[in-house]
């Protein structure tokens, strides 16, 4: 039975790194499709607000925080992290990669812009060269000629596992029309992980090289980096959300005491 707590109702993964890849190596041994979403702070309050993405994300076999604060939340600020300030979610994606690389098993990417899927297979190239990477780009419609596509091409490959880019409702509306089609094993829905977790596999946008040779590569993240600003106002209206469902929650114990 599934360890799970919850994070504003969203029901998320209380496990340790051992067992959650001693799972994945079940899981690649299995012929069905099985899913790990990793649950950024944009899928907790869409969750919060649409039951029928609710429902998919207890449909999956694992929802692994990947978010420093949830993580916190979870395991407690002391014991989250480990020795390298790594999350979990980090360095499950490094010993999987590793995993992945030793044994030459095969990849499929699918994301919705190409700029990044091409540094991505790239970095992949660059650092896990034994690994087989396969990708396909799909927009925001999803047609359903595009996505026949792409369901073609991931059953000729019959990749080990696959990786999805995509915001929470398309992974959503693709799994829950595709998964009983695809020929793959694994599924990870990683698309809002934290920046610090999908660096883990290679996906950092470059900085100019003026910027670099003028060494103000903080400031340019800082100024001009339009996800940074997106994430801070994110973050602060998520923690005022957690810190009203903890006073919520004191004073329900206090009426029972």
């Amino acid at each position: 039975m599934k360890e799970r707590v919850k994070i504003l109702g969203v029901s998320v993964d209380n496990i340790k790194l051992d067992r959650l890849f001693s799972k994945t190596q079940y899981y690649l041994s299995q012929e069905a499709c099985h899913v790990i979403y990793f649950v950024g702070m944009k899928t907790v309050l869409q969750a919060k607000e649409d039951e029928s993405f609710l429902d998919f994300l207890d449909s999956c076999d694992h929802t692994i925080v990947a978010e420093r604060t949830m993580e916190e939340k979870i395991y407690g600020e002391k014991n989250s992290l480990s020795k390298e300030k790594k999350l979990l979610a980090q360095r499950y994606l490094e010993r999987l990669l590793n995993r992945m690389h030793k044994n030459q098993l095969s990849l499929y990417l699918i994301g919705n812009d190409e700029k990044e899927m091409e540094i991505l297979s790239n970095n992949l190239e660059q650092y896990y060269n034994r690994i087989q990477s396969y990708g396909s780009c799909i927009h925001s419609k999803m047609e359903e000629e595009e996505v026949d596509a792409i369901i073609n091409d991931i059953n000729a490959v019959a990749p080990d596992v696959i990786f999805i880019l995509l915001n929470g409702q398309q992974s959503k509306e693709f799994l829950e029309k595709n998964r009983l089609r695809m020929n793959v094993k694994l599924c990870l829905c990683i698309g809002e992980s934290e920046e610090e977790v999908l660096q883990e596999i290679g996906l950092e946008l470059p900085i100019p090289n003026w910027v670099k040779y003028l060494g103000f590569e903080n400031y340019y993240r800082r100024l001009f980096d339009n996800s940074n600003f997106t994430h801070t106002i994110l973050k602060k209206i998520f923690q005022k959300k957690m810190q009203q469902e903890d006073l919520e929650t004191e004073k329900e114990q206090k009426s029972k005491e």
